[in-house]
């Protein structure tokens, strides 16, 4: 959450990163911590894990389908009685990678799932809309068309023959969509929503005590623009005093400006109905709290094991432990930028608004996938 309001997280040009093999007793806090849930949580990854989200990451050449579904299986019949026996098994199979960008220091957010009062029915209370995916709203990958293009989707939808962008935030909140989607729920608060879409996914009270778990389904094609990065060129909340809670506050004590500022994002999320409790990431498989990261697939793999180094925010304590990359997210960009998923709750909510910390990431890969010499990559951003 913190620099999903900040900023896009972007790296400086043409900045340099390198790949380069370590011991693991060269990995800070290796020794001290628990391994079994991120095992399991690896686990659960397997079946995902494919060519595609390695071929993304440029440069770093190094998956092997069989080595992947060797470990794979044995993941899945170990006994996860013990931290050593984690421990053993992803030092026995994997080997250790220090990513290095040459020019500045790692980034560390967090995220959480959202919980928010809604109803099916509109309502003088309830009546701001979540609506699902547009009809009228079309996707396009383009590497389908041309190789040489980026790895990415873009949205828009058909006019006259051609693709044209979507609608804004701005355009989106100032009509109705009803006769091109659905409306999954209508919520009781605009700030809320806005969170909503922020988070990607989250959870939707209904007055009769049910529960309508929403996840991420398209975007509207839209760059992202953080608020945070609005307030604080504004003057109206300090760089170093921001969080989700100030920005909360902000917006809190400000109702006749919320509007305004939200619209400067013109991105805008459309959600669809999971059968099931439990947030879904980008690869597909259910998040685990404090064991599950959001990564720029550019550089890390979808699926990768990897090893943070940071610390809790407001304090010196260390945060380092070994996480599943899992999800990734419009502002997490860079080589050395995480997003953690802290799980639901006020207090996962809390310590999520406040990350924003530095600090070191370790990729892990496959023994026999241990093949290629350290690499740099200079991106032209």
């Amino acid at each position: 959450m913190g620099l999903l309001l900040i900023s896009c997280g972007s790296v400086p040009p043409k900045e340099t990163i390198t790949y380069t093999p370590v011991e693991y007793k060269e990995i800070p806090g290796w020794s001290k911590k628990g391994l079994r849930i991120a095992l399991r949580s690896f686990s659960a990854s397997c079946s995902a894990i494919t060519r595609h989200t390695f071929q993304r990451v440029q440069n770093l050449k190094s998956f092997n389908p069989q080595s992947w579904r060797e470990v794979c299986e044995r993941s899945k019949n170990i006994e996860w009685r013990t931290d050593k026996e984690a421990r053993t098994f992803f030092m026995k199979n994997f080997a250790p990678w220090r990513v290095h960008p040459s020019a500045y220091e790692g980034l560390f957010t967090g995220y959480y799932e959202i919980e928010i009062k809604g109803s099916r029915k509109r309502t003088d209370k309830f009546k701001y809309p979540i609506y699902a995916r547009p009809k009228d709203l079309i996707d396009v990958s383009l590497e389908k068309f041309d190789q040489r293009l980026p790895r990415r989707k873009i949205f828009g939808k058909e006019k006259n023959g051609s693709l044209v962008r979507y609608l804004t935030r701005a355009q989106i909140e100032n009509q109705d969509l009803s006769n091109s989607t659905d409306i999954l729920a209508w919520g009781d608060n605009l700030t809320d929503l806005f969170f909503l879409q922020i988070q990607g996914s989250g959870r939707v009270l209904l007055p009769d005590n049910q529960v309508i778990q929403i996840g991420y389904a398209a975007n509207n094609g839209h760059p992202y623009t953080a608020i945070g990065r609005i307030l604080i060129k504004r003057g109206l909340i300090a760089k170093e005093a921001l969080s989700m809670q100030t920005i909360r506050s902000w917006l809190s004590a400000n109702p006749s400006k919320v509007e305004e500022l939200f619209n400067h994002n013109a991105r805008y999320i459309f959600f669809r109905e999971l059968p099931e409790a439990g947030v879904l990431g980008a690869l597909g498989v259910k998040l685990t709290p404090k064991s599950s990261i959001a990564i720029d697939p550019n550089f890390i793999p979808l699926g990768a094991p990897v090893w943070i180094s940071t610390s809790l925010p407001d304090t010196e304590e260390p945060l380092q432990k070994l996480m599943i990359s899992q999800d990734t997210g419009a502002a997490i960009k860079g080589p050395v930028r995480a997003d953690i998923f802290f799980g639901s709750g006020s207090a996962a909510a809390d310590v999520a608004g406040r990350m924003k910390q530095t600090g070191e990431l370790f990729i892990f890969l496959p023994k026999a996938d241990f093949k290629f010499k350290p690499v740099s990559r200079v991106v032209p951003w």
